[in-house]
């Protein structure tokens, strides 16, 4: 059996906000094993993870423009660029 794992940074919640923007798949269940997606259920219990931080994405309805021009260029197809205005407050 593989060691005790621990995964310290699955975007989650940025995942279901984006709806899989600028990935290869769209947003689904976690307990499928899905190829091309970092996490879900079975891949964790295949690698024997015990402990999951998962970021907090607190954002607006705001987009910048020209992070979108940025990055859909940069990964081949549409990618939100979401501004984080206040985040430490939407948060709280």
């Amino acid at each position: 059996m593989n060691p005790p794992l621990v995964d310290l940074h699955e975007d989650i919640s940025l995942y279901y906000v984006q709806g899989g923007a600028g990935l290869k798949f769209k947003p689904a269940d976690f307990s499928q094993d899905m190829k091309g997606r970092h996490g879900d259920i079975p891949k964790y219990r295949r690698s024997n993870t015990r402990l999951v931080f998962s970021s907090i994405a607190p954002l607006t309805p705001t987009i910048s423009p020209l992070r979108v021009g940025q990055l859909s260029r940069g990964y081949g197809g549409y990618y939100g660029a979401y501004r984080m205005r206040a985040a430490a407050l939407t948060a709280l």
